[in-house]
């Protein structure tokens, strides 16, 4: 499993790379959980445990449609704990179809549509003007 984690203080934001993850069965669900409960406690702590905007490259990244509540209660997991916002992008047509069916089921079991939509873009430039602007929301509710 090879992931790359990279800090932007200034912008409070953690890119996530996901160079080669394979997430066949609830294993391969449970390895990648600790990697990024281990890199991202680690970033809570750092930053005086202040939520944080994430984006996540998902070309590397290969989900099998089978473990995709389980990787979908993960990642909303991830969000309520660590984040103002989160974002995806990349181009992996299977790894999309999967994280928007797993939003839609979130939202359709009464999840806040906020917290549970897909928030996939193509680039990563939008994924990060998406959470840039989601996080400045964020400050001015507080």
């Amino acid at each position: 499993m090879d992931i790359v984690f990279h800090w932007d203080e200034e912008r409070s934001l953690c890119d996530i790379l996901y160079r080669d993850v394979q997430l066949f069965a609830p294993e391969d669900i449970e390895a990648w959980r600790a990697l990024l409960l281990a890199e991202l406690g680690n970033l809570w702590v750092q930053t005086n445990h202040r939520k944080f905007s994430i984006v996540v490259c998902i070309d590397g990244l290969q989900l099998d449609p089978e473990v995709g509540p389980e990787y979908s209660r993960f990642v909303l997991e991830i969000a309520q704990r660590y984040c103002v916002a989160i974002a995806r992008y990349g181009k992996r047509p299977m790894v999309r179809a999967v994280v928007a069916a797993e939003a839609t089921r979130r939202v359709r079991g009464g999840a806040s549509a906020t917290v549970a939509r897909a928030n996939i873009f193509d680039r990563r430039e939008d994924a990060v003007d998406f959470v840039l602007a989601s996080a400045a929301r964020h400050a001015d509710d507080c």
